[in-house]
């Protein structure tokens, strides 16, 4: 885990979201099994305890799933910040560069 920790910034509690987050994919909330979060925490555990090459598909998406939560809140928090006054963020969009098939511009 303190590998996972200091290059990922995971916390357990992030891993435990993560795995919950996995294991109710695709179920509504109300199907929700009275097992999930005793599954949850033996998932995180796991992750923790073995390497990366000895995951199976549900760790490496717990994992995954935990990473792209803590890069939204961090993404939130740059726009947030970008907004902010007396220092808002410049953005620049490169519009010679519109694609247009898909509309995306490059930025710089």
């Amino acid at each position: 885990m303190t590998g996972l920790a200091h290059g990922t910034a995971l916390t357990r509690d992030d891993l435990m979201w993560g795995a919950a987050a996995t294991l109710a994919e695709g179920r509504r909330r109300a199907e929700r099994d009275p097992l999930d979060e005793l599954a949850a925490q033996i998932l995180a555990e796991e992750i923790a305890e073995r390497t990366p090459c000895h995951w199976g598909r549900q760790h490496a998406d717990a994992v995954r799933a935990a990473l792209y939560r803590s890069l939204a809140e961090l993404a939130d928090a740059l726009l947030e910040v970008s907004e902010s006054t007396p220092t808002p963020l410049d953005w620049a969009v490169d519009v010679d560069t519109v694609d247009d098939n898909t509309g995306r511009c490059a930025t710089r």
